[in-house]
């Protein structure tokens, strides 16, 4: 803050006696006090005007200004800090911003390794692998953005020096996240979620009337638990099969076993299966296979 000879000597408003008050300065100013601050110390070289009228005139600009001054001076000591504060927070904004957004990521960091469900989520191989996926992505998308914001902020003189820079960084993360992405959804084709049907058996290829037959067979891959069903179909419409169609069982290990009883014939014909199998993701996987059948011995 300017002391108040200072001040006075920076007003200008039109007024008079506010002029008349600077000349009187101007013509004392080796006697004029500059390096005080005490409304005392300019009083008493007024009190030396010998014409009672301008002294007067004098002595209220004084008083006057000098209390405009005070109520400025005042009001300038009273925000000394917010105007600290506010100066710092415009001079290092690019910093503060940075700052916090490391500290978030700490403090979401801190979070997830003392929270055990975090910890047991993210112990399965398909939930860390969407975990990292939409880091990554995420994270590359907020340096895009941040990277097109800032073009219009940076200097004419710093843009194409910047931006080069910026380039190289945005290739390699961009070429990062492709073969994150890549192998995610690549594994995601054809890894875990690929459901088959192995070791499918009867225990007897050929049957006759009456007799029951064995069916087996395991579901590997895809994600447990599992469930399938089993369709009977005689296409010479010598077996009546609808009696025989099973639906709706579930697997928890993938391991099948059915009995299937054989229906009466009048002559030889082949009985067409078709197990369908599927997993907790939906996937799906079928298999066909036949029983011969003969009709009982008379």
């Amino acid at each position: 803050m300017a002391t108040f000879a200072q001040w006075l000597r920076d007003q200008s408003n039109g007024d008079l006696t506010l002029q008349e008050l600077k000349n009187f300065a101007s013509a004392n100013a080796a006697t004029w006090p500059w390096w005080s601050d005490t409304r005392a110390d300019y009083e008493a070289l007024v009190q030396t005007v010998q014409d009672d009228a301008v002294r007067e005139r004098l002595l209220r600009a004084l008083a006057t200004y000098y209390a405009r001054w005070a109520n400025t001076a005042q009001g300038t000591q009273t925000f000394p800090m917010r105007q600290r504060l506010l100066s710092f927070v415009q001079d290092n904004l690019a910093n503060i911003l940075l700052a916090m957004f490391f500290l978030v990521l700490f403090l979401a960091l801190i979070a997830g390794v003392f929270n055990a469900r975090f910890l047991t989520l993210i112990a399965g191989i398909e939930q860390a692998r969407g975990l990292i996926t939409f880091l990554f992505a995420f994270s590359a998308i907020l340096i895009i953005a941040l990277v097109a914001v800032a073009i219009f902020w940076m200097e004419a003189s710093e843009i194409d020096n910047r931006f080069n820079r910026a380039k190289d960084l945005l290739t390699i993360i961009i070429g990062i996240l492709g073969t994150i992405l890549g192998f995610y959804y690549g594994s995601l084709a054809g890894g875990e979620s690929r459901l088959q049907i192995a070791n499918v058996e009867l225990s007897s290829p050929i049957a006759r009337t009456g007799d029951t037959v064995q069916l087996s067979a395991t579901m590997v891959g895809g994600t447990a638990p599992y469930s399938y069903e089993i369709q009977f179909v005689d296409r010479t419409g010598v077996a009546q099969t609808s009696a025989l169609t099973i639906k709706s069982k579930k697997s928890d290990s993938g391991s099948i076993v059915e009995s299937v009883q054989i229906p009466a014939v009048s002559k030889s014909t082949a009985i067409i299966f078709t197990l369908v199998a599927s997993d907790a993701k939906g996937a799906q996987a079928r298999t066909s296979g036949a029983i011969v059948v003969e009709p009982k011995s008379p």
